[in-house]
């Protein structure tokens, strides 16, 4: 069990630390590619929600790109505006800017 919580240590990318490093320089990649997608909808929209950024980018996987925003986020490069918008879900939902 231990090693299954382990897996994912701290890698970018959801790489393991025991992987080989082509592996954690593929999902470096494969992470960083999203991130810059992220980024670049949030340059021209300047201000989402989770699921607003989600609709801007229907070739991703929802949750992958709510897990790039989120990184964006935690390394402050996008930030809380302070409003909230209602989720396709109809629960409010922080709206997201660019720093």
């Amino acid at each position: 069990m231990n090693a299954q919580l382990s897996l994912l240590d701290d890698q970018p990318g959801r790489a393991r630390a025991t992987d080989p490093t082509t592996s954690v320089q593929a999902a470096r990649k494969v992470s960083g590619g999203i991130e810059d997608e992220v980024r670049r909808v949030f340059m021209q929209f300047r201000r989402l929600s989770d699921d607003a950024l989600c609709r801007r980018l229907p070739l991703r996987h929802g949750p992958s790109v709510k897990s790039a925003r989120s990184r964006l986020s935690g390394r402050g490069e996008l930030v809380d505006t302070g409003t909230v918008a209602k989720s396709d879900r109809g629960v409010d939902q922080i709206v997201w800017t660019i720093r």
